[in-house]
């Protein structure tokens, strides 16, 4: 058997809580991956399927505070492919409900970053990949039908990523353009 998660997403798959503890008799059906960003939907999916799925936040660390809340105990994130350390930082202080220090993370360190990447629905992918490329990661370009993200857009990215600390070499910068 091939395990199977779910996954609601906008502009994608929107399942409905209904549909979703029906699938959850399948046997295979092992988690739901939610990236709706509506957390009364995600309470209505926890009420009809309880603890029969692992649940995932595809919502990124900005979500996180809400899901935990409720049971969610799983993150699918951005920042982690260049700040592991960072998100397991988040991850820890809401598994322990440490909600002063998750909020001073998630204000100063999560919501800069997620800003520009919620810009446009096609720098999901691409603010994360140039993030890794200006890091000196190999992040790569985005596949049709996304895009790289604009030259202004590059410069604040660059100007956020120096924000947050990481501060890369000028000379890291210019090589990944």
């Amino acid at each position: 058997n091939v395990a199977v998660m779910l996954h609601s997403m906008p502009g994608g798959a929107v399942l409905p809580p209904e549909v979703i503890a029906r699938l959850t008799e399948l046997d295979n059906v092992v988690a739901y991956k939610d990236e709706l960003r509506d957390i009364r939907v995600f309470h209505d999916v926890r009420a009809l399927v309880g603890d029969r799925l692992a649940y995932v936040s595809a919502n990124g660390e900005k979500m996180l505070r809400y899901y935990f809340l409720d049971g969610m105990g799983v993150l699918a994130t951005a920042m982690g492919n260049f700040d592991p350390a960072l998100i397991n930082a988040v991850y820890a202080a809401a598994a322990a409900g440490n909600h002063a220090h998750l909020n001073e993370l998630l204000t100063t360190k999560i919501e800069p970053w997620y800003q520009l990447r919620e810009k446009d629905r096609a720098y999901l992918i691409a603010v994360t990949k140039e993030s890794m490329n200006m890091l000196g990661l190999c992040g790569g370009v985005p596949r049709w039908p996304l895009w790289p993200i604009s030259a202004p857009d590059r410069q604040a990215l660059r100007g956020i990523l120096t924000q947050l600390g990481y501060a890369p070499s000028p000379e890291e910068f210019e090589a990944a353009k």
